[in-house]
């Protein structure tokens, strides 16, 4: 038992090492925390992840009301079909919805900002 918790000290020591060294990407040092949002939708890109997902596993708003309803949720069609268009729902209804539909895990992507996108664009336009 001394042996594992030693272990445990050891790897939470090199993991907080690893998390105190870490810095970000040089570019995005210079970047100020309005130009990191500036020009993100980030309802459409909730309402995109969302109708990915859904796509991805061939359902209609409908059904995954009924496997909602089915697995003790109460969501009807209407309902899912408000938050899905409006891409303004609680985390938990979107780990309802994850859990549903058998994913044990998600990987996103953040949206890039208009400055992120600028700067992109300058890169490559150097690199041409």
């Amino acid at each position: 038992m001394t042996k594992v918790i030693k272990r445990m000290d050891v790897c939470e020591k090199a993991v907080s090492r690893w998390l105190f060294t870490w810095r970000m990407p040089m570019w995005r040092s210079f970047m100020s925390i309005k130009d990191a949002v500036e020009g993100v939708d980030f309802d459409y890109e909730c309402r995109k992840i969302l109708k990915d997902e859904l796509r991805r596993h061939d359902l209609t708003y409908a059904r995954l009301a009924e496997l909602l309803k089915e697995a003790g949720f109460d969501e009807t069609e209407r309902s899912v079909a408000h938050k899905a268009t409006r891409g303004t729902f609680r985390m938990s209804f979107f780990l309802q919805v994850l859990r549903i539909l058998g994913n044990d895990r998600l990987v996103l992507q953040v949206p890039m900002s208009r400055k992120d996108i600028e700067r992109r664009t300058v890169i490559s336009n150097a690199e041409s």
